[in-house]
């Protein structure tokens, strides 16, 4: 999307909210509970902006918001990205942050399990329209601590596959973290 009449400068926002709930049978468990659980529970937003160097790459700013919304896990942990970087747009569907100079903000509860810490973020998105009414979209956002590489560091990975039917979202999303 952009914002001003300057070619140069590009401003791209994105969002997904990911809820969806199952009831778990286990045939082998007496005790199983019947009722519905939560099966995915995932909120992001973010935001790059960027000054255009050349048509393929940019400086750029990136700030991403990462949590849980469900069973009392909001910002338990959640994650906030800020940083400054690199932009690379080798094709028109793919886009690729490299940004070494990122604070991963880190919110818990639980306190000793996770930290806040300065590192590199990088960004890989990748969306493609498969035929008429199918879209792919390919999200991988990772955080390399400079503090603790193995503990502090953290990434998502996200397929999807999505069309719509008389207006209604339907969708199929696999999900990868740590």
């Amino acid at each position: 999307m952009r914002t001003c009449s300057n070619k140069n400068i590009f401003w791209r926002n994105s969002g997904n909210l990911n809820l969806s709930w199952l009831k778990f049978d286990n045939k082998n468990d007496n005790q199983d509970n019947d009722e519905f659980q939560v099966a995915s529970d995932a909120f992001n937003l973010s935001s790059l902006y960027g000054f255009k160097l050349t048509e393929k790459l940019a400086v750029s700013a990136l700030g991403e918001y990462r949590t849980s919304v469900l069973d009392g896990k909001l910002n338990n942990p959640g994650y906030l990205d800020l940083g400054v970087g690199g932009t690379w747009t080798p094709l028109p569907n793919l886009v690729v942050v490299f940004h070494p100079l990122n604070y991963n903000f880190v919110f818990s509860e639980t306190g000793s399990d996770y930290e806040s810490s300065l590192g590199t973020k990088v960004l890989a998105d990748y969306t493609q329209k498969i035929g008429k009414n199918i879209a792919w979209r390919s999200n991988l956002s990772a955080f390399v601590s400079y503090k603790d590489l193995g503990e502090l560091s953290n990434w998502t990975f996200v397929n999807s596959l999505s069309t719509a039917y008389k207006g209604i979202g339907i969708g199929f999303e696999l999900r990868s973290e740590k």
